[in-house]
């Protein structure tokens, strides 16, 4: 299957764009589904966080503030935030991925699932390829209002939806509903992937997700509730 027709095959026919990609090339276009997966979250990140590069880093540690704000700047140019937003959102899509689906693979075990790695890496890739389409959205409007938006400090912090500027704010529901949309099709595309009921299916996840989600929470402070809006 051309991984333009599975791209478009996930909106609409998911399961069995699935289906067909595990049955004819697990391996289907995993990589750069990846990198644009993490590339899209990064640049979400960058725009509503004052079009900074690296706005993942900021805030983590002092040191590392200090080596951003000399490196970087607080008013990079256009190349070097999209160079940066590119490079770091790649690493990040590609480790997610990779991550993620050694966990859902071991999770699977867990639940007996006789799933391998290379079946939940093209889940989890193909799932979350439907959120690509925001790269173009978050891309337009942050160029529209570069000079506005640009970063002169490292104003970093989650985002609530309805404290932040009307267009910020639609752009945010319409990106919450992409992301729920993808998590759905995971769903779905999990069952078929996994053979498991949906309600194992979710336990899977669970147990795959749930314990560095409580990691992350530990780790950062951030409420529960704030890692679903950031």
């Amino acid at each position: 299957m051309p991984a333009i027709l599975a791209f478009f095959g996930m909106f609409f026919r998911p399961r069995q764009t699935i289906r067909t990609i595990l049955e004819e090339e697990p391996d289907l276009g995993i990589i750069p589904l990846a990198v644009m997966e993490g590339v899209t979250a990064v640049l979400r990140e960058s725009v509503i966080h004052g079009l900074h590069p690296m706005p993942d880093l900021i805030g983590l540690q002092p040191l590392l503030d200090e080596i951003i704000w000399y490196g970087v700047g607080s008013s990079p140019s256009v190349m070097m935030t999209a160079a940066s937003i590119f490079i770091s959102g790649g690493l990040f899509g590609v480790g997610m991925v990779i991550v993620g689906a050694l966990l859902l693979r071991y999770a699977g075990i867990l639940v007996r699932s006789g799933v391998i790695y290379r079946e939940t890496r093209a889940l989890l890739a193909w799932s979350f390829a439907p959120y690509t389409i925001m790269i173009s959205v978050w891309l337009v409007f942050g160029l529209a209002n570069w000079e506005v938006f640009r970063a002169t400090g490292f104003p970093y912090g989650p985002v609530n939806p309805f404290e932040a500027e009307p267009a910020i704010t639609l752009l945010l529901l319409i990106d919450y509903a992409m992301r729920i949309f993808c998590t759905v099709l995971l769903v779905i595309a999990a069952v078929e992937t996994l053979k498991l009921s949906v309600g194992r299916v979710i336990i899977t996840v669970i147990l795959a997700f749930g314990p560095p989600f409580m990691l992350l929470m530990y780790w950062t402070g951030v409420p529960l509730r704030w890692i679903f809006l950031s």
